[in-house]
């Protein structure tokens, strides 16, 4: 089903959304019968023409009204933005252990049982993308509510057309934000790679952007229960240690104002283990807009990036979370406490930069020495093009 998304990505969002308009009359005859089935819109259709319409490659009605597999309702009335204070039950989109399924494993659980006497407890991602109109700019978004909400639904099914990756919810700092059910590390690899390429694809293509925009930032999510609380310290201590900020501002891509102000690195180090412990301590104590939201019950919060519609920025970002989290399974808490916690996080990324290219290529860009292999593994795979991708931009990315 792969080729649904790959003709998102060669279409124009005019192409896949505006549709013509349909006469009343069946387009099968035009003889009168008693017996006639109801299609698009009240259109009428006798039973030997609607045998022989095709169905949506979404919602798997016939339709007069199909344009590249999709049905006029599907793209215009699946889905609508939801209200900031909603949130939908969580879908976990992931791989089946040790073997790539198709379609991917889609389950209200975010844990499976591999033991009659152990849990074994994913670690997945979620993440909230905030979307605004250009900064200084007056042009505004050609979609908007119910289509665009059905439109990032549609993509968020992804190749398989199964999945319910995406939707859409307002948020008073910005013009929309997409948001994701939760989604495994394989599955973004295996899947979700395309969908989000497609994504910004379209919403720059609508007029809407992340990063060149007034205060639109970029949160991640990871599964709480998936992260040892120790490790989560360890984790934290390397954000918020004050030798850090200038690294942690380069990772972020945020002005020194917009970190205070969205996600500040100040924190009360003393309380930091039992922050780490009990959400609900931390609920009393920090502010939920910290670089590091611990207040959440089921989930840990990212909060220092900069928002953006380009992949590679967005890869980058998952990366760093990624890194991290691997980074804290195998580092003493005294290391990352103490100023060579930077220093080790660093030289983890250069023994590992096979698993985190896109970060690392970053940083090789940002003055960070000791990622030259993935310097020159980038220029021989982009040769010229390399020198029209920008991390500090919408659009200007690489595939």
């Amino acid at each position: 089903m792969s080729i649904y998304l790959n003709k998102f990505n060669r279409l124009s969002i005019d192409d896949i959304m505006i549709k013509p308009n349909i006469s009343p009359k069946c387009h099968g005859c035009e003889v009168q019968t008693a017996k006639y089935r109801i299609v698009d819109d009240n259109l009428t259709c006798c039973y030997d023409c609607y045998d022989d319409l095709h169905h949506c490659n979404y919602c798997n009605k016939r339709s007069f009204n199909l344009e590249h597999g999709i049905c006029k309702n599907c793209l215009h009335n699946s889905a609508y933005v939801l209200p900031y204070s909603e949130k939908p039950r969580p879908i976990f989109h992931r791989i089946k252990p040790h073997r790539i399924s198709r379609p991917p494993l889609m389950t209200e659980s975010s844990f499976s049982t591999l033991t009659r006497t152990s849990t074994f407890y994913p670690m997945h991602f979620g993440i909230e993308l905030e979307t605004d109109i250009q900064k200084d700019s007056d042009y505004n978004p050609k979609y908007t509510g119910n289509k665009l909400a059905s439109l990032v639904n549609i993509i968020g099914k992804g190749s398989t057309t199964t999945e319910q990756l995406l939707y859409c919810k307002s948020d008073c700092t910005c013009f929309v934000e997409v948001v994701s059910h939760p989604f495994s590390w394989n599955y973004y690899l295996e899947y979700g790679q395309k969908i989000f390429q497609t994504l910004f694809k379209i919403l720059r293509e609508n007029e809407l952007f992340g990063y060149d925009t007034r205060d639109c930032g970029f949160h991640v999510h990871i599964s709480r229960k998936a992260i040892k609380p120790i490790n989560l310290f360890k984790i934290a201590s390397l954000v918020y240690h004050p030798e850090n900020y200038s690294f942690m501002a380069t990772i972020s891509q945020r002005s020194e104002s917009k970190i205070n102000e969205w996600c500040s690195l100040d924190v009360d180090f003393g309380a930091l283990s039992k922050m780490c412990n009990d959400s609900y301590y931390a609920s009393e104590i920090m502010d939920r807009s910290s670089a590091i939201n611990l207040t959440l019950k089921k989930t840990v919060e990212f909060r220092i990036f900069r928002g953006t519609l380009n992949f590679n920025s967005f890869a980058k970002n998952l990366e760093f979370i990624k890194s991290l989290i691997h980074w804290s399974n195998v580092t003493s808490v005294k290391v990352s406490k103490d100023n060579n916690g930077l220093e080790s996080y660093l030289n983890f990324l250069r023994k590992h930069y096979n698993d985190y290219e896109t970060l690392c290529f970053f940083l090789s860009k940002r003055g960070y020495k000791g990622f030259k292999t993935v310097q020159d593994r980038w220029t021989r795979k982009h040769m010229t093009e390399l020198n029209k991708l920008s991390f500090n931009s919408d659009s200007k990315e690489l595939i």
